[in-house]
């Protein structure tokens, strides 16, 4: 018995993904095909309508999102219902649209990543439009400030180059005579002159015109303000430790003795020594202290204070009497002056040396007297925006001098 084989086709159906086999020539295959045309003219209008709701949709969410306020838009949640609308049409139609139920999902999933994709933290993503709040206030470094134009006297001109005031440093002669005894001539005091150059403190400082005209700042009163802080602090520097080159000269450049009063040249500050390296001797560390403050004669410790700076009040403060009591004692309230064996102490951290070898770390006098400062009023300023265009300099000076002006009234401690 003979077979007559026949070649079979498979044709898949996309409905189910099941293949169906005909006999090549068969009349089912006509239909099967034809069948098939149908199904697929049907799904691909479908697949029209589902990328047209797509783009519609992506049309909506690029206009919701371009609103960039950081809070939801109104709209925004019927938009959400039209997206779940959708959805739920593909899920009704049965398991044999998974597949264009898959490309709907993955097309909303694309939607929702690029609404995600707008952050601060990327410039073209939509960073540039965050703008950073500027504080209309600046935070500023806080300087050390001298305390000599405090404890010291201050005397303004209006002209000249130089201060003079006459130096009353001498005695009358006088003696002891009878009644009837002749008196021959006395000795007449000798007097002389205190002199105090005006020195003068510059800075200039340039700035563009394009930064003062574009800075939301104040930058010209900015810089005023600085210049006058760093000149505080210059001169401060200068009334303790200047060397009267171009400069005011400073009170521990004065020449210095160990002798007294009586047989010291005036001129020359006296002092005292601690007998101990760099430091306050180990027995009794307070002695040196009191050594100072009785060298001063009376007269002058009506008004005296001690000058030190924070370091080496540091090493006094731990310092006791001989009953345990701390020689220091603090303020008794806000702005007042601690209290060394009865008299304030002035804090100058930014001259005053810290304790070391033949240093000069503490001093002790009536710093009003023995010390004075001569200012020429205020501090001149000069903005120039011809010289170096395209920069303005803000050329500002203040003259000012200082100098020794008792030598008795003021007494140093000088560390070993």
């Amino acid at each position: 018995m003979n077979f007559v084989t026949r070649q079979r086709t498979a044709i898949e159906l996309p409905s189910r993904r099941i293949p169906a086999f005909a006999m090549a020539g068969e009349n089912g295959v006509e239909a099967l095909m034809a069948q098939f045309g149908a199904h697929h003219e049907a799904v691909t209008q479908r697949f029209c309508t589902i990328e047209a709701e797509l783009e519609r949709v992506t049309e909506r969410m690029a206009g919701l999102t371009a609103l960039g306020t950081g809070s939801r838009p109104s709209g925004e949640s019927n938009l959400r219902t039209e997206l779940n609308a959708v959805a739920k049409f593909f899920r009704s139609k049965g398991r044999q649209q998974d597949e264009l139920l898959n490309i709907h999902t993955g097309a909303v999933t694309a939607l929702a990543n690029i609404q995600g994709a707008m952050s601060v933290g990327s410039d073209p993503d939509g960073g540039y439009l965050v703008l950073p709040e500027i504080s209309k206030s600046m935070t500023k470094k806080l300087w050390d400030v001298s305390a000599m134009r405090r404890i010291c006297r201050v005397e303004t001109v209006t002209g000249g180059v130089q201060w003079e005031e006459p130096i009353d440093p001498d005695q009358v002669g006088s003696g002891w005579v009878g009644e009837t005894d002749p008196r021959a001539a006395t000795s007449t005091p000798k007097i002389g002159m205190l002199k105090i150059p005006l020195n003068e403190a510059y800075a200039q400082p340039p700035i563009t015109q394009s930064l003062l005209d574009s800075s939301q700042f104040d930058l010209g009163n900015w810089l005023i303000g600085k210049i006058n802080d760093k000149f505080g602090r210059d001169e401060g520097i200068a009334f303790i430790g200047g060397d009267g080159v171009n400069k005011p000269m400073g009170l521990l450049s004065y020449p210095q003795s160990t002798a007294s009063d009586a047989t010291r040249p005036w001129g020359t500050l006296q002092t005292v020594a601690t007998g101990q390296a760099g430091a306050f001797p180990t027995s009794n560390p307070a002695d040196p202290l009191k050594n100072l403050l009785w060298s001063l004669r009376a007269p002058y410790r009506a008004g005296a204070s001690w000058l030190m700076n924070s370091n080496t009040l540091s090493l006094i403060d731990k310092m006791k009497d001989g009953q345990g009591n701390y020689l220091l004692r603090p303020g008794l309230t806000a702005g007042m002056p601690d209290m060394l064996l009865g008299y304030p102490v002035a804090v100058d951290d930014v001259a005053m040396p810290d304790p070391a070898a033949n240093s000069i770390s503490v001093a002790f006098g009536n710093f009003q007297l023995g010390y004075v400062i001569v200012d020429r009023l205020g501090i001149k300023l000069l903005v120039d925006p011809f010289t170096a265009k395209p920069l303005v300099l803000y050329y500002a000076y203040r003259r000012v001098g200082g100098g020794l002006a008792n030598s008795e009234a003021i007494k140093l401690l000088k560390f070993a």
